[in-house]
C-alpha cells in the first residue's frame, strides 16, 4: 500500500501546522511550516512526487502528555524523529526533524 496523505490527515485538526525543513524546501513560502490541513496535504504530496520510493522503518515511539515522538530510518537509511502534539484526541502540531551533525 502506497502512502496516502489524507487518511493520515483524518487524525489532524483543520488548523493544524508541521514544521519540517524538507517543506521549506519543498514550498519556501511556507518557511517550513505549512498551516491547516490543504497545506500539510500540498507538502506531502509535493514530497511523494519528488521521492516516489519513500518509505520508514519505525525505530521507536515515545510518549509524552500530549505528544508523541516517532523515531524511525527513511529510504535512505537517514535517522529521524517526529513530534506529534495532540488536542481533543487530533495532532494539532507536527515537528519533523534530522539529527544536528555540526560538520554538515
Amino acid at each position: 500500500m502506497g502512502m496516502r496523505p489524507r487518511a493520515v490527515l483524518a487524525h489532524f485538526a483543520d488548523d493544524a501546522g508541521f514544521t519540517s525543513p524538507i517543506a521549506a524546501r519543498i514550498d519556501p513560502g511556507t518557511s517550513g511550516v505549512p498551516c491547516g490541513k490543504k497545506a500539510i496535504e500540498d507538502y506531502w504530496s509535493a514530497d511523494l512526487l519528488q521521492n516516489s520510493k519513500r518509505h520508514f522503518e519505525i525505530a521507536g515511539v515515545f510518549k509524552g502528555v500530549d505528544c508523541i515522538f516517532i523515531r524511525f530510518r527513511n529510504e535512505s537509511g537517514v535517522d529521524r524523529i517526529e513530534m506529534l502534539r495532540f488536542k481533543d484526541e487530533l495532532v494539532v502540531e507536527g515537528q519533523g526533524t534530522f539529527e544536528f551533525r555540526q560538520d554538515a
